[in-house]
């Protein structure tokens, strides 16, 4: 937001997926993961985090076309709870 803010550009807005699948993060820090999302037939957005979310970790780059933001006072997701998704 900072960055965006000092060009005088409006800060990105997420769109609200489902996640796919439970998620528990190893620190409580904001976490910026990597992740896939796809459309259901039904319309729904779905999305998963996908392995290997350490920094030098650079194969999900490879696959992944979003990012989910988890604040830092959210430990864990359940499948089905809803996260904020930013596309690529």
């Amino acid at each position: 937001h900072a960055i965006k803010s000092m060009l005088g550009q409006q800060p990105e807005i997420p769109f609200k997926s489902k996640i796919n699948h439970d998620f528990t993060k190893k620190y409580n820090l904001h976490g910026i993961l990597k992740a896939k999302y796809q459309h259901t037939d039904e319309g729904y957005l779905l999305v998963n985090i996908m392995h290997g979310q350490d920094s030098f970790m650079v194969n999900p780059f490879l696959e992944m076309n979003c990012w989910v933001s988890l604040p830092e006072t959210k430990l864990s997701v359940a499948i089905g709870e809803t996260v904020d998704t930013f596309p690529l």
